[in-house]
């Protein structure tokens, strides 16, 4: 299981989530202090780029409702 917490920051004039994950995964008994990583992920903005907006014209209907 992962799950991400940060926040929406503007940073120098730029959006950004700056955000820590936690990965957990099975792990023997003996191991759980090993069962769970942690580490960081900045998510920008970044516009489509012209082929991923051709491609997205081509699915019918909403990503999400």
């Amino acid at each position: 299981m992962t799950s991400w917490s940060g926040q929406y920051q503007t940073i120098n004039g730029e959006e950004q989530i700056t955000a820590l994950w936690l990965l957990t995964q099975a792990t023997p008994p003996a191991s759980d202090w090993a069962s769970t990583l942690v580490g960081p992920d900045i998510f920008t903005k970044q516009p489509p780029t012209p082929d991923a907006v051709a491609d997205r014209s081509k699915v019918r209907g909403r990503s999400h409702p």
